[in-house]
């Protein structure tokens, strides 16, 4: 894993601030996504109802529909090292995987729950889950074996971190006529307890887990037009109104470690697409900053540290759009994929990089594989104290191990050059390089493939005179807490700067 270090000084009007160093972890250091076509065929309604997951390793991984003459049912793909897309069919019954959603477990044990119509007793449609076994083996059993109850519409799965199984689905009670947005929970001894969350007119809905693992699911009420959030209270569910619009996908809600809750979702009234987060309790519903008249396709996942990401589908043109923000930021949008496509899922790593799948937006409609490097910020106090003027001109280098390195100019006590380094168990050691009264103003410093930091340093003489030959030093660390400073001949080109400039040499000096 790169690691990018910026460095960072705060002074406030009180001059009482820390200097702090900031981490910038990179997973890739690609600025662009990864867009590639999967070669699974989506056209002419070739494929349908498509999800994705990813496992801890950052593989995707993908259930949808076939819709060929030799492949109708239910079919899993995933992604290889070589990168290319590796399929097998989970269930060959005719028009199986309708509505499916796909889950991956801590020890990488794929899960899908999808609907399978004229299933048991005749019933129009049957809630089915499968998972693959290590070997490779798929198993199906009946999710929901409620009677007169046609299932399985718009489930959607999450695996808990005992191996628990969640599914929400969508069903009608023949005998009532009433749609129920329903709930099923499958113990880690194979049984399965089913539970009525409410009666709605639904389509969609979603599930994420909490961090206690608890059930968050997201829907639509289809009358009142309202966005509904139910969320698990030991055997019960408390239910509370996010807004007004619906749910169009099954990847539209998240929930982070800290219990914030982040739903998508689209007002048709004002043709807007719409987050909401839930903080304490209390809902904070937003505008995206998309045109009117985008976002009918959404999805939302979250990353490292509580970081947003929102992906939609263009009303106009298709193009697939994608959005980030952190806690108490402003979402940022770009075009991750102008070709686009509709139907999204999106998911996030262990790394925070973000991930996604839709079908294109020009025919044959093959599903596209997108994938966003993580960008995932840590700023951390090191503990070196500016108040009151107590460091001054500081800067960072980092070594060939990613350590980082600072040079600063210490002003209470020796008004000297000083340098800190970060060791492996994450403390700050100082160091005194140059005790010189007011040594150390303006110090650049790198780090030599030895790893040994190098600082060059400037004497200012009034106000801008930075560079006279006589007052240029290079100190250089011969072993810990021990420098050699030897006046330095002005490098060929030196000109007068506000700071230096200092690049180690190749080869260790």
């Amino acid at each position: 894993m790169k690691q990018y270090f910026v460095f960072l000084c705060f002074l406030s009007a009180a001059c009482s601030q820390a200097v702090k160093v900031e981490r910038d972890y990179h997973v890739v250091s690609a600025s662009e996504p990864l867009v590639e076509d999967t070669g699974i065929r989506y056209g002419g309604l070739v494929t349908q109802h498509a999800d994705l997951a990813v496992d801890s390793q950052g593989t995707p991984h993908i259930s949808y529909k076939g819709y060929s003459d030799s492949n109708n049912g239910l079919q899993y793909a995933y992604r290889t090292d070589a990168g290319t897309w590796a399929e097998e069919a989970v269930d060959t019954r005719f028009s199986s995987g309708r509505n499916s959603s796909i889950a991956v477990d801590p020890s990488g044990r794929i899960h899908i729950s999808y609907g399978v119509p004229g299933g048991r007793a005749g019933l129009q449609t049957d809630l089915e889950y499968a998972y693959r076994d290590p070997g490779g083996a798929w198993h199906i059993e009946h999710a929901d074996a409620s009677p007169a109850i046609r299932q399985g519409k718009e489930s959607s799965i999450a695996v808990d971190s005992q191996g628990g199984v969640h599914v929400s689905h969508r069903a009608f009670v023949d005998a009532t006529g009433e749609t129920q947005v329903r709930y099923t929970y499958r113990s880690t001894d194979g049984q399965w307890t089913p539970r009525v969350v409410d009666v709605a007119g639904v389509t969609y809905t979603a599930i994420a887990l909490g961090a206690d693992d608890s059930a968050h699911i997201v829907y639509s009420e289809w009358g009142s037009a309202e966005v509904r959030y139910a969320y698990q209270q030991g055997d019960s569910f408390a239910i509370e109104t996010v807004g007004s619009g619906r749910v169009t996908g099954r990847s539209v809600v998240a929930v982070d470690e800290s219990g914030v809750v982040y739903v998508s979702y689209y007002d048709f009234d004002s043709r807007q697409l719409m987050y909401a987060e839930r903080i304490g309790g209390q809902w904070q519903t937003r505008r995206a900053s998309s045109p009117t008249g985008e976002g009918q396709y959404n999805a939302v996942a979250v990353g490292l540290a509580g970081r947003m990401h929102l992906a939609y589908g263009s009303g106009h043109d298709l193009a697939v759009h994608h959005g980030a923000k952190s806690p108490g930021a402003d979402l940022a949008t770009q075009v991750w994929d102008p070709a686009g496509g509709f139907d999204l899922s999106l998911a996030t790593d262990s790394s925070g990089a973000a991930h996604a799948l839709y079908p294109a937006s020009d025919y044959p409609h093959t599903l596209q594989y997108a994938y966003w490097p993580a960008r995932s910020l840590t700023i951390e106090d090191t503990g070196i104290t500016y108040g009151g003027l107590v460091t001054m001109h500081s800067a960072l280098a980092a070594d060939s191990n990613g350590i980082p390195h600072l040079s600063y100019m210490h002003f209470n006590d020796d008004l000297g050059l000083r340098y800190a380094y970060r060791d492996d168990r994450g403390a700050w050691t100082e160091e005194s390089v140059d005790p010189s009264f007011s040594s150390g103003r303006y110090s650049a410093i790198a780090a030599d493939n030895a790893g040994e930091s190098i600082s060059a340093t400037l004497f200012p003489q009034g106000r801008a005179a930075f560079t006279p030959i006589s007052n240029t030093r290079i100190a250089t660390r011969v072993d810990r807490g021990i420098w050699s400073t030897p006046r330095a001949r002005r490098p060929s080109g030196w000109a007068s700067t506000p700071r230096s400039r200092w690049i180690a040499p190749a080869e260790s000096m």
